[in-house]
């Protein structure tokens, strides 16, 4: 060999000892190198045996084999057993000795790729084998935007004055951090909570807020995972119940209003935020029978008016409910209104919720925040507003006027009657009497279609 190597690293032509890729994408490397070839080569022999593409660990000594190449006209082919963590992701270019590895894993970064030659060498007195190792010895750092590892999950119930809990784990290089945010709370910044490492690119983050309130009943805590490349397109919401404890004040009175037969109750909303707490009025007499009985959601007052039993009524019960916590107050009820009456009101029931919905699918989507909502008309001190009383008038007159015509109709369809009759008696032939039929025949028709 005159004190050559038969195998020279041509390390320009190689692929660069440290490659920088993104997650999921693809790397291709490649080890360039001259060879003087097979045969005499000075005193010695040279015969080309392998090539070997192979893989260790940084937290792992030992080394396997991808793909192997032999002799010296041979082509770069895999091993029929590739190592787990590269099964099915990488493949060989047999026409340019090109290792490829797809769909990059974070875990990648942990190892090393290299390349050797071996070379039987016979000096005269027998064969012995070389391994030449190419240059260069290449590492991978795989980078990426944070995903979810173990998403949030999408409901969560917490009692009010309680502490809320939300953790996610998240992989990521470099390492990632989550922003929560609650949507509702217009112009607030989202509350960014580093991450801890559990596992090599395996991060946890944890929310905590403290004495959570009703006012977060129903509304949406959403998390982004971000690190110095950006933040995840994946937001993940999660639903958020207060568990409402119900123990305050709610200032239960009703009054009565004697010449509109009224009666009014009034009393505390419950703070409920986006969630919906259902009132039930029970209006009963001395002897404890019910004599009305009215319920909805988010309310604070109603009021029953034409109520022929109105005078039997002396004490009203509120029950206040949500989900299984329910409470029960009771009041007597006054014989002085609580607000200035309007003379003659209707014969219905007002409240002053300005969202009504269906009973059962309110009970079905208490803790869903798009809900749907119907604006109606809240009616002041027992009587009709404006608009209202404004369309009953019109629909009387339309009503009357329509009986008008209907009797002016009526009077002129009787003296057609008597007219056809008076002619149908003085006729004294058949073609003057079918003359009479077509002609009452016309009339009838008119009015029918009319």
């Amino acid at each position: 060999m005159n004190g050559q190597n038969p195998i020279s690293p041509v390390e320009a032509k190689s692929s660069p000892s440290h490659v920088i890729a993104a997650k999921r994408s693809s790397v291709w490397l490649h080890w360039n190198y001259t060879y003087v070839g097979d045969g005499p080569s000075g005193a010695v022999t040279l015969t080309y045996k392998e090539q070997l593409v192979r893989v260790n660990s940084t937290s792992q000594p030992s080394i396997e084999t991808l793909a192997k190449r032999t002799g010296q006209h041979g082509a770069l082919t895999l091993e029929s057993t590739v190592p787990a963590p590269f099964n099915g992701r990488v493949q060989v270019i047999p026409g340019n000795s090109t290792f490829v590895i797809h769909g990059l894993q974070y875990n990648d970064s942990t190892y090393q790729l290299s390349s050797s030659v071996s070379l039987d060498i016979d000096p005269g007195g027998g064969a012995f084998t070389m391994h030449f190792v190419l240059k260069p010895v290449v590492s991978i750092t795989v980078n990426g935007i944070p995903d979810f590892i173990t998403r949030p999950q999408i409901t969560l119930d917490v009692n009010e004055g309680s502490n809320l809990q939300l953790q996610v784990e998240m992989d990521g290089n470099p390492q990632p951090s989550a922003d929560f945010r609650w949507p509702h709370l217009t112009g607030s910044s989202p509350t960014n909570v580093p991450s801890v490492k559990l596992y090599p690119f395996v991060y946890s983050s944890a929310y905590t807020l403290t004495n959570i309130d009703a006012s977060y009943c129903g509304r949406l805590l959403q998390t982004t995972l971000k690190n110095s490349i950006g933040s995840s397109s994946d937001t993940a919401s999660t639903n958020v119940t207060v568990l409402l404890k119900l123990d305050m004040d709610f200032g239960l009175k009703a009054g009565k209003i004697g010449g509109a037969k009224c009666i009014e109750v009034k009393w505390n909303k419950v703070e409920s935020g986006a969630c919906y707490v259902k009132y039930e009025v029970v209006l009963k007499s001395a002897s404890g029978s019910n004599e009305y009985s009215y319920s909805g959601y988010n309310i604070g007052e109603i009021a029953k008016c034409s109520f022929l039993t109105y005078s039997n009524v002396t004490d009203v019960q509120l029950t206040v409910s949500f989900k299984s916590i329910t409470r029960k107050v009771a009041a007597n009820v006054s014989n002085t209104p609580l607000t200035t009456p309007t003379p003659n009101p209707p014969d219905t029931t007002y409240s002053s919720s300005s969202r009504v919905i269906n009973t059962q699918t309110a009970e079905m989507n208490t803790q869903t925040t798009a809900r749907t909502t119907q604006l109606t008309a809240s009616v002041n001190n027992c009587g009709c507003n404006q608009a209202s009383c404004d369309e009953w008038k019109l629909r009387d007159s339309a009503f009357l006027a329509v009986i008008v015509i209907l009797i002016i109709m009526l009077i002129i369809l009787s003296v057609i009657i008597i007219v056809m009759r008076r002619r149908l008696n003085s006729a004294k032939s058949p073609n003057q009497m079918r003359y009479c039929f077509s002609i009452f025949s016309y009339h009838f028709s008119f009015f029918a279609r009319l």
